[in-house]
């Protein structure tokens, strides 16, 4: 009997024996199955990861962590929009990303001038910053008849400045009006007298140029070298005479009478004896200045100058005065050719009570 039954392992003759390709083939899904998720948990770790990273990235951009810096002044330029004021921002270290800034702000409009900000300020507060507006810029006024000193006092008007800083930098030769002679390193007269707004980006040095270089425009505006050449002297000259005129002159339509008779004087070799001269000289230290000893104009101009004194100054009155003396209370003044005609008006100007 056992031996004609076959092996245990051995199936009967009967039976096939078992098809195990196709238990493989059936174990197959469950496997791919377990594939494509792992695949796709990493496409989606791919994607993922990166927006967060990209999320976290872009909001410290808006609001960064840690105190705000420093203060950090932006000039926003006329024409400019989000593009240029983002850079601008990166550039200072307001913001990190000027394009996270161009992105964010798109639609807002900012005013051009002069932004007080502070660095790592971030987009959210740089902006709500900048649409207040910019700060109001202080302001310089400076007057006609004005000498370099008393410029320096309104220039120490703006807290952070100081007269001496300026007077050091209007004296060292190293801002220089297209007038002054080689000798010559002060700027004064030299000077426009107006109005000047001084941004908190604005230096002494700066401000010094711009009020050079707006005297230099409005004295070429004028003429004043082909002026110079008719009267066969500087243009320089021809500002010194200005300033003598500013100082004397109180009425418009003196002016020209005034310089006529400076440069009536000069060509008699007279003295000018002018006594805003004298004083300037007194106040400088300097008697080269003082016109009641030399025969000639002072060194430099005395004071600055409006347009009226340097025109009158360019183009004199056509008359033969040499003298003037004050002859009513409103700054009118009385002028001869003589010394003769010259003393009466000065009689009748003492009766007045003028001198």
């Amino acid at each position: 009997m056992t031996d004609l039954e076959p092996p245990a392992d051995q199936p009967p003759e009967d039976q096939p024996p078992e098809d195990r390709s196709f238990m493989s083939e059936r174990r197959r899904p469950g496997r791919n199955a377990t594939k494509v998720a792992v695949v796709v948990a990493v496409l989606v770790g791919l994607l993922v990861v990166p927006l967060i990273a990209a999320g976290t990235w872009v909001y410290f951009q808006l609001s960064p962590r840690g105190d705000q810096g420093g203060r950090v002044v932006v000039e926003v330029k006329p024409g400019w929009g989000t593009t240029q004021i983002g850079d601008e921002l990166a550039r200072k270290g307001v913001i990190g990303s000027g394009l996270v800034f161009r992105v964010w702000e798109r639609d807002s409009q900012f005013t051009n001038g002069v932004y007080e900000l502070k660095t790592n300020m971030g987009v959210f507060d740089a902006a709500r910053a900048m649409g207040s507006g910019p700060h109001t810029a202080p302001q310089v006024g400076v007057l006609p008849g004005l000498t370099l000193d008393e410029v320096g006092d309104r220039v120490a008007g703006i807290k952070r400045f100081t007269k001496d800083r300026f007077l050091e930098i209007a004296r060292s030769g190293r801002v220089r009006s297209i007038y002054q002679p080689a000798r010559v390193n002060a700027l004064e007269g030299v000077i426009w007298p107006d109005s000047y707004r001084v941004p908190a980006n604005r230096t002494e040095a700066e401000l010094t140029a711009e009020m050079t270089k707006a005297f230099d425009d409005h004295a070429t505006k004028l003429g004043i070298v082909d002026a110079a050449a008719k009267l066969g002297i500087s243009p320089y000259q021809v500002i010194t005479v200005a300033s003598l005129v500013q100082r004397e002159a109180k009425l418009d339509g003196d002016r020209r009478l005034i310089a006529a008779v400076i440069y009536n004087r000069l060509k008699a070799g007279m003295r000018l004896q002018i006594d805003a001269t004298t004083q300037y000289a007194q106040r400088k230290g300097d008697p080269s200045y003082d016109t009641y000893k030399i025969p000639a104009l002072p060194p430099t101009p005395i004071s600055t100058v409006s347009t009226k004194s340097l025109e009158a100054a360019m183009n004199p009155a056509g008359v033969s005065y040499r003298y003037y003396v004050l002859s009513d209370a409103n700054g009118k003044h009385a002028f001869a050719s003589t010394y003769e005609e010259h003393l009466k008006n000065v009689a009748a100007a003492r009766a007045k009570g003028l001198l």
